[in-house]
Parts: C-alpha cells; structure tokens; sequence
C-alpha cells in the first residue's frame, strides 16, 4: 500500500534499455526488401516495420527511464 494515497503499489518493469537491432542490418534489408518484386504481398507491412526501427535510431543514444516518484 501506498504511504500517501493508500492505493496498491504496482511496480514497473524488467525493462531492457539497451540496443536491441543491429541498424545497418536493418537498413540492409529494407533496402532488399524495396528493390525485390511484393511476391507474397506483404513488403509494405514489412518495410513499415523496418521503417520504423530506421526512425528510432536517431534516440538509440538515450537512455530508457522513468521516474516513479512522479507518478
């Protein structure tokens, strides 16, 4: 039970904060993915998913946290 609000205390996590995709690998094989025919119909799903590792990429830098005392 919470000290201040009596409510039940939940507790966050396991959290994995470090890198989990290898980037060029991930581009490597977008850029496959783009250049190959859509022989089953799902390159689009695909490249989005890719496209979104891609974009992250930039923020692989900074650290996951999150402070529970501001809750």
């Amino acid at each position: 039970m919470c000290g201040s609000c009596g409510n039940a205390l939940h507790i966050g996590g396991p959290i994995w904060h470090e890198k989990i995709h290898n980037i060029d690998f991930v581009k490597r094989l977008h850029a496959r993915i783009e250049a190959t025919k859509d022989k089953y119909g799902t390159s689009g799903r695909i490249k989005g998913i890719l496209g979104g590792i891609i974009d992250e990429e930039p923020l692989s830098h900074k650290p996951l946290s999150y402070d529970f005392s501001t809750v």
